[in-house]
């Protein structure tokens, strides 16, 4: 991976990214197969990664959790409350990221223009509806 645009710059292989190297990963869509719709599924995978830290962390010492979630106040802007997240993390560290599955959802890419675009798919609706009963794909 290696985008200019982004600044993703990793050879091959797993890697343990922090910070500008996180953000540097979820923004690639130059260099990845299938662009925005390769983008969104790396977003994903970054996601459920650290999903799986958090589970690790609050594993280890529950007080963890508020320091995360101290990060995310001081970098992320939200009218949420305190409360709030509070109960967000707590459900979060509740979710098993085995569990998880990472799905983009079916589109093609274009352009309008000169605006490259993301065309969600008729196929969508079924998968909107289906997550709409009961929070899951089946």
């Amino acid at each position: 991976m290696h985008d200019r645009f982004s600044g993703a710059n990793f050879s091959k292989g797993r890697h343990t990214l922090k910070g500008s190297a996180a953000l540097a990963f979820a923004r690639d869509r130059h260099d990845v197969p299938g662009g925005d719709l390769g983008r969104s599924a790396n977003q994903g995978r970054l996601l459920l990664a650290a999903l799986s830290k958090l589970n690790d962390v609050f594993g280890k010492d529950p007080g963890n959790l508020l320091k995360w979630i101290s990060v995310g106040w001081r970098n992320i802007r939200t009218d949420l409350g305190l409360a709030t997240l509070l109960r967000l993390g707590l459900t979060a560290t509740r979710i098993n990221p085995n569990k998880v599955t990472n799905l983009v959802v079916p589109s093609t890419t274009g352009n309008v223009g000169a605006v490259s675009v993301v065309f969600i798919s008729a196929r969508a609706r079924s998968l909107f509806a289906d997550l709409r009963a009961d929070g899951f794909a089946s």
